[in-house]
């Protein structure tokens, strides 16, 4: 059987054709286009399943796949039939016609890749978001879809890259850093330039994929608040990033008892310059694991209210009334005093402080402020507004409102349209907002009547 298979069909000069080779090639035809066929076919059917009918890619990914079956075909071909001829003769390495087409191949595979996963993560992104408008507010988690699209071109570019150098062997030497004896020198490839560069780009894109595509729906099943999906986002994103650190320590070669080293003494004479910004850095994990101030909480630091937009590692950006972004160092939101109104609750009670005059029909008055905060759309009905009467004043007597809403940073808004209910309910209904006034007593009026009487007073 062995020797049937290895009978010589052709002979062209040095070149022999067999059977066996004949019966694999056509193998490898029959085997490529079945697969073929199932892509289009069934990879057609589930692109229609998704709703992508109307994909602008769809006819680019098609055609791309044709390409890939055919410059399949032609690199079995090369390989089977022994056609591999070289193109260009070098000292280093051979290039060959497969080489190319094993370039060409992994660059229109990645092209392939970059669109399906850049449509996968894009439908996913915007559902979420469709979701998040009608379940949770956002606040502070704003992340553009198009920063994951460029992170699957630059993965799919570093490694098409990477691939490319390894198949034409041109990954020299840059340079070398000499570590002393006994341990060799450090050398530094071309390669490793794109080595760090996917590492990192590798990095994003899973902290961008963890927190964007697959913990959304944890969050949403255990109903967990924005600012406990930020903390728990950031912190799996710097856990990321150390990890890839170590990745990264690891493939460029470096010992990592010699990096530690190098790194302490470092650290030292960086952190006796840097005490306070290293003191920023440890606030933010502290602010992150602690959580007494969360992302999309309203605080009131330093005579400043606003919403916490993010929590960085050594900033946190402050959205004010004004819509204006204050930077505030983590340190200063951990050692100073900070009011945070919505840490417990998502409601607060505030109150709007009333005057009437004396002589008043206090249950009319009373009736009155009920009705002017529990007509207001931003006002609760439950807790319910209530009215105290808070004092006997100088001029006046005087109430005070109580509310009780979710909107923190418009409060002011909010009361002065109520004042403005108020100040017309009371003009209708007769109750006057007095202004301050002072009774003057006279003990001698008959004084006053003979102004030459009055004795000057001696100094």
């Amino acid at each position: 059987m062995e020797d049937f298979l290895q009978a010589e069909v052709l002979i062209v000069g040095e070149w022999t054709l067999q059977l066996n080779q004949l019966i694999y090639y056509g193998l490898a035809v029959v085997g490529l286009t079945v697969l073929l066929f199932l892509v289009l076919r069934y990879g057609g059917r589930k692109l229609n399943e998704k709703g992508w009918k109307d994909w602008e890619n769809r006819k680019k990914v098609r055609r791309s796949s044709i390409l890939v079956w055919i410059l399949s075909l032609i690199w079995s071909f090369l390989h089977i039939f022994d056609l591999n001829f070289v193109l260009y003769p070098s000292d280093a390495m051979d290039i060959t016609v497969s080489t190319l087409l094993e370039a060409t191949l992994v660059i229109v595979v990645a092209q392939v890749l970059d669109k399906i996963l850049n449509k996968i993560l894009m439908d996913r992104y915007l559902e979420n978001q469709r979701l998040d408008r009608y379940e949770r507010d956002p606040v502070g988690l704003k992340k553009r879809p198009q920063s994951a699209t460029r992170l699957v071109q630059n993965v799919v570019v570093t490694l098409v890259i990477l691939i490319l150098i390894e198949s034409f062997s041109i990954d020299f030497k840059l340079f070398e850093i000499p570590t002393g004896d006994p341990s060799p020198d450090l050398g530094f490839r071309f390669s490793n330039i794109f080595t760090i560069l996917f590492i990192f780009f590798v990095a994003r894109l899973l902290s961008w994929v963890l927190t964007q595509f697959v913990l959304v729906g944890y969050y949403r099943s255990r109903d967990l608040n924005a600012g406990l999906q930020y903390a728990i986002n950031q912190i799996l994103t710097y856990f990321i990033y150390v990890i890839a650190i170590f990745i990264l320590i690891e493939a460029l070669g470096i010992q990592f008892t010699v990096f530690l080293g190098g790194l302490a003494a470092l650290l030292v004479g960086i952190g006796l310059g840097l005490q306070q910004t290293f003191n920023d850095l440890i606030s933010g994990i502290i602010l992150l694991f602690e959580r007494s101030i969360e992302v999309g909480d309203v605080i009131e630091f330093d005579q400043m209210i606003g919403a916490v937009e993010r929590i960085g590692i050594r900033t946190s950006l402050i959205e004010t009334r004004d819509n204006v972004m204050v930077v505030i160092p983590n340190s200063h939101l951990i050692s100073k005093k900070v009011t945070n109104w919505s840490h417990l609750d998502d409601k607060a009670r505030f109150h709007i402080e009333v005057g009437v005059a004396y002589g008043s029909d206090t249950a009319l008055v009373k009736k009155l402020l009920m009705e002017s905060a529990s007509k207001h759309e931003f006002v609760l009905a439950q807790p319910s507004p209530s009215v105290h009467f808070r004092d006997f004043g100088d001029s006046a007597l005087v109430f005070y409102l109580f509310l009780w809403t979710k909107e923190f940073l418009p409060i002011e808004r909010i009361k002065s349209e109520i004042r403005f209910v108020i100040d017309q309910k009371f003009r209708e209904n007769g109750v006057t907002i007095p202004f301050p006034q002072r009774d003057l007593w006279v003990k001698n009026p008959q004084d006053l009547s003979n102004p030459k009487q009055v004795k000057p007073t001696e100094d």
